[in-house]
C-alpha cells in the first residue's frame, strides 16, 4: 500500500542506499569474490541451448583482460562503448570491461535499420562499437556514412574467433581475451563514486519515432542492486533480450547481488515447446519472459511437461490480460503469483504487483500523483487521468534531445508516464490505456486493450490487436482486429465478430474487419506492434 497526501501518492517504504558507494563494476566485483571467499563457484549464465555456462569465478579474469584490451584500442574514462547483439554468454564482457576502464556503455538493438543505427552512433558518439557477424554490415555502413569525425574508431565483432575470416573493416573481440591485462586501469586511477556520472545508455522501443538514449546513473544501478525474497542458489529462467533494460539487470541484481543462476534461452531458440522443455530439464524457480511468450504459453495445447519448479512469472513489456493468467495458472501446477513491474526505461521501476488485477504499491522512495489531461490537476480516488511519477532511478536525460527531456517532466520533476491509470482508497495503482493508442467512439476515449481482452477471452484465440481508421467516402471510423488462433481453434473472422461482439454495448463492438494472422509483431521487449498490424492492411 502507498500513503496518500494532498492527493499525491507516496511510497511507505524509503529510499535508502548503502553508504560508502564506489563505482558500479567494483561492487559487483567485490561481491563476487566474496561468494568465492565464502561459499565458491557456480554456474553465473547458462545458454540453455547448449548448455555451455559462465562461472562466476571467471568473470573477474576475463573483464580485466578486455580492459586491457580496449585501452590499448584508446578507449578511456567517459568513451562511450556501443553494443548492439542477442542475449548470449559472452554479453557483458564488452560491458564490465568498459566499466573498467572507466566508459560509458550503450546497449542497443542489433536489429534496427542502418540509419537508425547510424544515428546511434552519432548520439552516443562511440568509441568503440561490438556487434554480431548477421548486424557487422549494417554497421560497417553505418559508421562509414559518417564524416570521418564522428566515426568509431574500432568495430569489433563478439561472435567470430580470431582465426575465423573477419569482414574487413573489423576485428574479432575475442581477440581482448588472450591479452595480459596488464593495461587495465586500477581502482585508484579512475575518478571516485559519482552519483549521477552516466554509466549505461538503454534506448526506448522506438514504437512512436526512433529510438532515444535513455542515459542512467551509477546511483541508479546501485539502486537496483537489492535484497531479493527468494532464496540464494535459485535458478532463474530468461526468454527476453539481455538488451531490455529489465533482462539486461536480471543477470546483476539476481545472477549476482542475489547469488542467482540465470539459465537463458537464445532468442533464435525460444518458442513454446524449447521453454517448456528447458523449464521440466532446468527447474527453474521463476520464470522471466516478455508480455508475447506469456500469450504464447498460456495459450498453448503442450501438456506433456513438468511444470511444477516455477512459483513465480514475471511478464515484461505489457499488461497482462487475467484470462491469460488463469490459464497460465492452469499449466503452472505450483505458480503462486505473476508478478507485473510497472514503470519505464525512462523512470525505472513505479510499482510491483503479484496480481494482474492492478499494478500495486510503490516501489522505495516513488512518488505519484493522477494528472487531469485537460487541466493538469492533480485527481483524486478512483478518478481516471494520466500517471505522472518521480523516482529515485529517474533517467539523468535524453541523449542529445534536451526538449523531450525538458518534455518528459512537469514542473515538480514528475515524469509524464504516457498512461491512463487511477488509484484507489489503498493508495494502490491501476493501469488502464496506453494514451496515444486511445480510440475515439463517439464523445467517448475507449482503449484498444480493452477490445483486445475481449477477443483474446474467446477460447482459441492467442492475441489480438484492434486499431481504427476512418472510410474516406462515407467519413465513418472502424475498430479492425488482427488475431492470431490456435491450430484447433476452427474460428473464422465471422464467427470472431459473432462472439467478440455478444453481449457487448454498441460503443465497444468491434464494427470493422477481422484479419487472421500467422505471427504477432512484437517488438524486443515484446510489446505488441499495432502500428505494424494496421500497416499491413491498411
Amino acid at each position: 500500500m502507498s500513503e496518500i497526501r494532498d492527493k499525491v501518492l507516496y511510497s511507505k517504504e524509503p529510499y535508502t542506499l548503502d553508504p560508502g558507494q564506489e563505482r558500479i563494476i567494483f561492487k559487483l566485483l567485490d561481491l563476487i569474490q566474496a561468494e568465492l571467499r565464502e561459499t565458491g563457484d557456480r554456474d553465473w549464465i547458462l545458454d540453455c541451448t547448449t548448455e555451455n555456462s559462465v562461472r562466476i569465478s571467471h568473470i573477474l579474469g576475463r573483464s580485466i583482460k578486455v580492459a586491457s584490451g580496449l585501452t590499448r584500442l584508446g578507449f578511456k574514462p567517459g568513451d562511450t562503448l556501443h553494443t548492439a547483439y542477442s542475449t548470449c554468454l559472452d554479453f557483458y564482457w564488452p560491458i564490465f570491461g568498459a566499466w573498467l576502464c572507466g566508459g560509458v556503455v550503450s546497449v542497443g538493438d542489433p536489429g534496427l535499420s542502418a540509419s537508425n543505427l547510424k544515428s546511434q552512433i552519432q548520439d552516443t558518439h562511440a568509441k568503440i562499437i561490438v556487434c554480431e557477424v548477421e548486424s557487422c554490415s549494417k554497421f560497417l555502413e553505418a559508421n562509414q556514412s559518417l564524416l570521418s569525425a564522428e566515426q568509431a574508431s574500432n568495430i569489433l565483432v563478439l561472435d567470430l574467433e580470431p582465426w575465423q575470416p573477419i569482414p574487413e573493416g573489423t576485428s574479432s573481440f575475442r581477440s581482448l581475451y588472450e591479452d595480459q591485462g596488464d593495461q587495465c586501469p586500477d581502482r585508484a586511477s579512475l575518478p571516485g563514486y559519482i552519483p549521477k556520472e552516466p554509466v549505461v545508455i538503454h534506448w526506448t522501443s522506438g514504437t512512436t519515432g526512433s529510438p532515444k538514449g535513455v542515459v542512467m546513473s551509477q546511483e541508479y544501478l546501485h539502486f537496483q542492486m537489492r535484497q531479493s525474497k527468494l532464496p540464494e542458489k535459485t535458478i532463474g529462467l530468461a526468454s527476453n533480450t539481455f538488451f531490455h533494460a529489465g533482462s539486461f539487470l536480471l543477470s546483476l541484481d539476481g545472477g549476482i547481488r542475489n547469488k542467482f543462476s540465470i539459465h537463458f534461452i537464445q532468442p533464435k531458440h525460444t518458442t513454446v515447446e524449447s521453454i517448456f522443455r528447458f523449464i521440466e530439464k532446468y527447474k527453474p524457480m521463476f520464470f522471466m519472459c516478455g508480455a508475447n511468450d506469456f500469450v504464447q504459453l498460456a495459450s498453448s495445447d503442450l501438456a506433456k511437461f513438468d511444470l511444477s519448479s516455477v512459483n513465480v512469472i514475471m511478464p515484461a513489456g505489457n499488461k497482462i490480460a487475467k484470462s491469460a493468467a488463469t490459464r497460465m495458472k492452469e499449466k503452472f501446477p505450483n505458480l503462486k503469483f505473476v508478478y507485473q513491474f510497472y514503470g519505464s526505461t525512462e523512470v525505472g521501476g513505479v510499482s510491483g504487483s503479484f496480481t494482474v488485477e492492478n499494478m500495486g504499491a510503490l516501489r522505495e522512495g516513488v512518488q505519484t500523483y493522477i494528472r487531469d489531461q485537460k487541466t493538469g490537476e492533480k485527481l483524486g480516488v478512483g478518478e481516471v487521468g494520466e500517471i505522472m511519477a518521480k523516482t529515485p532511478t529517474m533517467m539523468i536525460h535524453y541523449l542529445n534531445r534536451q526538449d523531450e527531456s525538458r518534455e518528459l517532466l512537469d514542473e515538480e520533476g514528475f515524469a509524464h508516464m504516457g498512461d491512463l491509470g487511477y488509484y484507489d482508497e489503498n493508495g494502490i495503482l491501476h493501469y488502464k490505456e496506453r494514451i496515444k493508442e486511445m480510440i475515439k467512439i463517439g464523445n467517448y476515449w475507449i482503449g484498444p486493450a480493452e477490445f483486445e481482452d475481449n477477443l483474446e477471452n474467446i477460447p482459441g484465440v492467442v492475441e489480438a490487436v484492434v486499431w481504427q481508421s476512418m472510410n474516406k467516402e462515407t467519413d465513418n471510423y472502424y475498430i479492425h482486429g488482427a488475431v492470431t488462433l490456435q491450430a484447433s481453434s476452427g474460428l473464422n473472422p465471422e464467427k470472431i465478430l459473432e462472439l467478440a461482439n455478444k453481449d457487448v454495448e454498441v460503443k465497444r463492438r468491434i464494427d470493422g474487419t477481422i484479419h487472421i494472422i500467422n505471427n504477432m509483431p512484437h517488438n524486443p521487449q515484446g510489446k505488441k506492434l499495432r502500428r505494424t498490424v494496421r500497416q499491413m492492411f491498411e
